[in-house]
């Protein structure tokens, strides 16, 4: 009987792997970024927003959230891109009071920041998350003889270990944060472009 079991699973494992089509290259791409993969494998040019700075390239497709500082204005703008000119970039906002969509245009000299991620997900949950933990170790460890039956009546006291771990926990956060979140002032050394697919 566990024999059959075993006969019947491994035919069935088979029979699912043998179904399986080999994805083509444009639906790869399309899994890894959807915005990029639909302007790199279209059949005609499209234009794009790229960031060049010293060792990379960062591209802003249509449909891409980009995050900007214009001349004038002290707040970040955050919206995603309608379309790409030749010397500016557009979002669409939808005005709830004209009950339709606008667009805002933001030409390419006076954009003077932009930001954007770059790194992988651990790094940048690791920005996020062990600041957080440090704190939280330094809590527990401080507070532990409250609520710890076996330190009843000891000190609360600060120890060098304590402040070692939390502090190195916060400062690793903070270095994996800085490493993955980008702020480029346009100027000589970052240049904002508009490029086209070919």
């Amino acid at each position: 009987m566990r024999g059959l079991l075993l006969l019947s699973a491994l035919i069935f494992s088979v029979n699912s792997f043998a179904q399986q089509v080999p994805e083509t290259r444009e639906q790869q791409l399309m899994k890894v970024d959807q915005n990029q993969g639909r302007a790199l494998t279209s059949r005609h040019p499209v234009k794009y927003l790229a960031v060049d700075y010293p060792g990379g390239r960062k591209r802003f497709f249509t449909g891409d959230e980009l995050v900007m500082k214009v001349k004038g204005s002290r707040k970040k703008i955050r919206d995603n891109v309608y379309a790409v000119t030749d010397s500016s970039v557009v979002f669409a906002e939808f005005s709830e009071i004209t009950n339709r969509q606008e667009y805002v245009e933001y030409p390419l000299k006076d954009i003077r920041k932009i930001y954007f991620l770059k790194g992988g997900g651990l790094a940048m949950q690791a920005g996020y998350l062990l600041p957080f933990a440090g704190v939280g170790y330094f809590v527990l460890d401080y507070f532990g003889p409250l609520w710890n039956q076996e330190m009843k009546g000891a000190p609360l006291e600060i120890t060098p270990s304590t402040i070692l771990v939390s502090g190195g926990l916060m400062a690793l956060g903070g270095i994996a944060y800085k490493s993955t979140h980008k702020a480029l002032r346009i100027g000589n050394r970052n240049r904002l472009k508009v490029l086209q697919t070919f």
